[in-house]
């Protein structure tokens, strides 16, 4: 067996330290992955709180708050850190027709 070839040896698991690397990544990317998730679901129902109580305002309030009623979904999710989708959909595509 050519020694540059050789291969580290097998920890006391059996397992080389390519593949605990490798194990490890994987871990650490489904970590952050569920953290996203997790962040996005919390911002969600954070918005549509806020989406449900700024519903229960009359006409007027909003009108004396200069908001129609059409930008409360929008205003609620602004709010909380994200872009309404189509306001996203939208930006995404001026980005890549400027690229």
């Amino acid at each position: 067996m050519n020694p540059s070839h050789s291969r580290p040896p097998p920890s006391a698991t059996g397992a080389t330290p390519d593949f605990v690397d490798l194990l490890q990544l994987l871990a650490d990317e489904a970590l952050a992955a569920a953290r996203r998730l997790r962040a996005g679901w919390r911002q969600r129902r954070e918005a549509r709180d806020t989406h449900l109580a700024l519903q229960q305002l009359d006409e007027r309030t909003l009108r004396d708050l200069g908001i129609h009623q059409s930008e409360l979904w929008s205003l609620a999710v602004e709010t909380h850190g994200g872009p309404h989708r189509t306001r996203a959909l939208a930006e995404r595509s001026v980005r890549a027709v400027h690229s």
